[in-house]
């Protein structure tokens, strides 16, 4: 009868479950396989803000801002038919996780416990966690619902943002965004490793790369050392904010946003990929701008984004310039 369920809904086309309490799959369906065949059909139903375009178009968009009491929420739009993808919710102080969800009532009043935090949730996408100095932050998936937790086992994370210290203010933030390649199925299963740590290790090996022969054997690398740099450079991808010039008659910084930005702000930006990844340079081509994030009035804002960034990671991305951060202006 589950099988039977299940059937109906794939061939009536995208639905949602959704439980009036949370509930363990397993209780639900009452088999393991049933659940895990439920849990797949959630995971493809939200994957599609996980999901980058499927052309290499740039796609246009903007974020609306709602200030509330305690919490700011923010609605993010596809410029060509006002279309809602995404919603998300961060405490008004800019300290904290922010959460995102795919409900498009929550504006004004949003609030955490407007969005149930349990994988079966139907509105609840994931959540962005920052540390302590606010220098990195990390994306989860809605699976992740306690993303501070130091036990976890599988990681499913889809993106990492990471700021350089820039505590006096004088040139331009530098952002580095780490993200995975988009593979449903390694999303369905999750990663063995955080994204940060694996970037950390492959710069360290991009490091070591400069070594001669004799200084790789001393550090007992070999085949290994070859295998696992490939593999890193394949699988993620890293972006870099692309670095303004000085306009000595304006005296500032500036960019060309082609038109999109029209106020100046700190939380302007743009992301091309990393310049020192040569297979980055070589797959999406030097100085492409792959996101695209700035000012346009008191509260909208522009956000285009193009393959491989998804709808999620772009407005991720894009929400970390609203955070507080400690080291960073």
């Amino acid at each position: 009868r589950v099988q039977q369920l299940l059937e109906e809904a794939a061939a009536a086309g995208p639905f949602r479950v959704r439980f009036r309490q949370p509930v363990r799959l397993e209780d639900a369906f009452g088999s393991d396989k049933a659940a895990f065949e439920a849990r797949s059909i959630i995971y493809r139903q939200k994957s599609e803000s996980y999901e980058p375009p499927g052309h290499m178009d740039m796609v246009y968009g903007y974020v609306v801002r709602f200030r509330g009491f305690q919490y700011t929420a923010f609605q993010f739009f596809r410029e060509a038919d006002n279309s809602f993808i995404l919603g998300a919710v961060l405490p008004k102080h800019g300290k904290g996780r922010i959460l995102f969800h795919n409900d498009a009532s929550i504006k004004y009043d949003g609030h955490e416990t407007a969005i149930p935090l349990h994988s079966e949730s139907a509105r609840f996408l994931g959540s962005m966690v920052p540390n302590f100095l606010g220098t990195t932050f990390t994306m989860h998936d809605y699976r992740v619902d306690n993303p501070t937790s130091t036990r976890k086992r599988v990681h499913h994370e889809l993106g990492c943002a990471i700021y350089q210290t820039n505590m006096l203010g004088r040139v331009p933030n530098t952002l580095t965004a780490v993200l995975p390649r988009w593979d449903p199925e390694q999303g369905l299963r999750g990663q063995p490793q955080s994204l940060s740590e694996r970037f950390q290790r492959g710069n360290k090996k991009r490091l070591s790369a400069n070594l001669n022969v004799i200084q790789r054997l001393n550090a007992q690398r070999g085949d290994e050392y070859v295998a696992v740099e490939l593999d890193e450079q394949e699988d993620l991808l890293t972006f870099e904010t692309k670095k303004p010039s000085w306009n000595e008659e304006l005296q500032a910084w500036t960019l060309n946003f082609n038109g999109r930005v029209k106020l100046a702000s700190k939380k302007n930006f743009m992301l091309v990929p990393n310049s020192k990844n040569e297979a980055m340079d070589e797959e999406f081509g030097a100085d492409t701008v792959c996101l695209r994030f700035g000012k346009v009035q008191k509260d909208r804002f522009s956000l285009d984004f193009r393959h491989p960034i998804s709808p999620f990671q772009a407005f991720a991305l894009a929400l970390t310039t609203f955070s507080n951060k400690l080291v960073v202006t």
